[in-house]
């Protein structure tokens, strides 16, 4: 499945470099970098966003169909539900400095 993910990727990034990917896609250099030689298997996280980018299937990407076009969409509050996430993170922190310090 890994060498699939990594021809899928190169075939999808056809003229594109590494560092136009990144900027488009919001991850880092390094780890498409690390994703393109075999170093480092992709987080989910970042399978959907390249599957997003390129409007094809995570299952595609993963060699799971050959169908680009299976319908594997981010939902339309992805983005919102991620800031709630980190709002939530940042609340639940401060909640347990404040706990903490009751001690």
């Amino acid at each position: 499945m890994k060498e699939i993910f990594i021809n899928r990727l190169k075939q999808l990034m056809a003229g594109m470099s590494v560092t136009q990917m990144s900027r488009k896609t919001q991850i880092p250099v390094s780890t498409l970098s690390l994703y393109l030689s075999g170093k480092r298997n992709p987080i989910a996280e970042n399978i959907v966003k390249i599957a997003v980018f390129f409007n094809v299937s995570s299952d595609y990407l993963l060699g799971i169909t050959d169908d680009p076009n299976a319908k594997g969409e981010m939902p339309s509050d992805y983005h919102k539900l991620k800031d709630i996430e980190k709002k939530y993170m940042i609340l639940r922190e401060k909640l347990s400095d404040i706990y903490d310090s009751m001690d």
